[in-house]
């Protein structure tokens, strides 16, 4: 398992946007999650796995993202799973993590915000979705031109009660008919759950951020009474 300074190796942006995951991994090399076998049968089996995973105690939190975002995927029967860090001020989209071979969206990639879906998943509310952008008249922006997506399900991510980014999941094919309310429950389930990772994650890092300011103030001011 990698080490919590493993898990953060690109912190050149970590200031301005938050946490970030480690570099580009292959997918395949995840630790073994929990088993699941894809259904669109039964919603409560895919909510049973995906609380599974995120029980895990012997996966990192990066698995168990990686783990579910591939759930989507496989349950939306899409092509790529991806959660991004947004940084509204910067106005750019950085994909922390991706299950997928979109090459434009892989792990590190930053776009500057206006050329995403997720621009208007984050101004539109919760969530987002597209599920044939021709025909609902996405073909000619610049979130279609650029990355190809035909079909698009994303949910806007709070941490900390503030903007994180967004899960989402997109293909280059249009699905045929309308997501159901149990695609949009699976969706609000995902992004339910890793905004819990990202938040306990967040929790656990402010000692150790409180404690390296405290032993820097030490070092600029060793007689200061603090």
């Amino acid at each position: 398992m990698p080490s919590s300074s493993e898990q953060l190796q690109d912190r050149s942006w970590v200031k301005r946007a938050g946490p970030a995951f480690s570099a580009t991994r292959p997918l395949d090399s995840l630790p073994a999650g929990p088993s699941f076998h894809s259904t669109r049968s039964s919603v409560s089996s895919f909510r049973k796995h995906v609380r599974d995973i995120v029980k895990t105690d012997e996966l990192t939190d990066e698995d168990k993202c990686e783990l579910l975002l591939q759930a989507g995927v496989e349950w939306f029967g899409i092509e790529i799973g991806a959660l991004s860090k947004i940084d509204l001020v910067g106005a750019v989209h950085r994909i922390v993590l991706n299950a997928g071979p979109q090459s434009k969206l892989q792990e590190g990639a930053a776009s500057n915000l206006s050329e995403t879906y997720c621009r208007e998943t984050i101004i539109r509310g919760e969530s987002f979705v597209l599920e044939n952008a021709e025909e609902q008249g996405w073909a000619k922006t610049p979130a279609y031109q650029k990355y190809d997506l035909s079909c698009y399900f994303g949910r806007k991510l709070i941490v900390n009660d503030r903007l994180y980014g967004t899960v989402f999941f997109g293909g280059r094919e249009p699905k045929d008919e309308p997501l159901c309310s149990e695609d949009r429950e699976i969706l609000r389930l995902v992004a339910l759950l890793i905004e819990c990772i990202l938040e306990k994650r967040r929790r656990r890092r402010v000692p150790n951020e409180a404690k390296y300011k405290y032993e820097l103030l030490l070092k600029a001011a060793p007689n200061a009474i603090i």
